[in-house]
C-alpha cells in the first residue's frame, strides 16, 4: 500500500503538528467545508485519546487546538442561490479546479478559492465573525445556540453587468482543510510542515501557482 510506503506514523505526525505553528495559535485561520469528521479526526491525532463524549467538551477542545475556523458549508446558509457540496458551490462561483476530485491538495486548494470567492461576492470582503467563526456546519447546534441568533437573511452577490446565474447541475461533495496566516500582506511564514500556512489576505489568489507552491495543508485522513 501507498501508505506504508510513503505515509507517515501517526503519533510521529502529531509530534511535528503540535510544535508547528498551525495548531494552539489564535493567528492561523482555518478555511474548511463540512469539516466535522476532518477535525474530530485531527483532534484524535492530536492528543492520542478518544474523542470526548459530551459535545461541550468536544468543543473547548477543538477550540484549544483551532482557535479560529471557518466552515463554508455553514456560511452557505448566509448565501442565496449556493447550495451542494464544494464542486458544486465552486462551479456556482466559477472557481477552477486544479487537479483530480477528491486529493488532498486539488480539495485544499478549491476550497481555499472557494472561500475567498465567497467572501468578495456575498460578504462584501468582511465576514462577522460574531456569526461564522467558530461554527461547525451540523454539530454543535446546542453548545452555540447561545452564540447563534436567528438566522441571517440570505445575500445576493453584488453584480457587475451580467445577472449571476448559479448551476442546478448536482454533483458528489468533498470536503477540504486549508490553513492561512491572520497576518494581512505578510509572506508565507515556513513552519517546518510541508512549507507553512498561506497568508489570510484581502484579495482574492490570483494564481493556483501560489497556493501550491505553499503545499497547502489539508485535515483530511488517508
Amino acid at each position: 500500500m501507498r501508505f506504508e510506503a510513503d505515509g507517515i506514523d501517526v503519533h510521529h505526525f502529531a509530534e511535528l503538528l503540535i510544535p508547528s505553528g498551525i495548531v494552539l495559535n489564535d493567528q492561523i485561520k482555518w478555511i474548511s467545508f463540512h469539516s466535522g469528521y476532518d477535525f474530530a479526526y485531527l483532534l484524535k491525532v492530536l492528543t492520542c485519546t478518544a474523542l470526548p463524549t459530551e459535545e461541550s467538551d468536544f468543543f473547548s477542545l477543538l477550540y484549544l487546538y483551532f482557535p479560529c475556523i471557518y466552515d463554508i458549508k455553514f456560511m452557505m446558509r448566509s448565501c442565496k442561490h449556493l447550495k451542494g457540496g464544494l464542486q458544486d458551490v465552486s462551479d456556482d462561483l466559477e472557481v477552477e479546479r486544479y487537479g483530480p476530485q477528491h486529493q488532498a491538495g486539488s480539495d485544499s486548494m478549491l476550497t481555499a478559492f472557494a472561500f475567498f470567492k465567497m467572501r468578495q461576492l456575498f460578504f462584501e470582503d468582511n465576514i462577522d465573525d460574531s456569526k461564522f467563526q467558530g461554527h461547525i456546519y451540523g454539530l454543535g447546534t446546542s453548545y452555540l445556540s447561545k452564540l447563534e441568533g436567528p438566522a441571517s437573511s440570505a445575500t445576493t452577490p453584488a453584480t457587475s453587468g451580467a445577472p449571476y446565474s448559479p448551476s442546478t447541475t448536482p454533483g458528489a461533495g468533498s470536503n477540504g482543510t486549508y490553513a492561512a496566516s491572520s497576518a494581512l500582506g505578510t509572506p508565507p511564514s515556513n513552519y517546518g510542515l510541508n512549507g507553512g500556512a498561506k497568508p489570510f489576505s484581502n484579495a482574492v489568489p490570483q494564481s493556483p501557482s501560489t497556493v501550491m507552491a505553499n503545499n497547502v495543508v489539508n485535515a483530511r485522513k488517508y
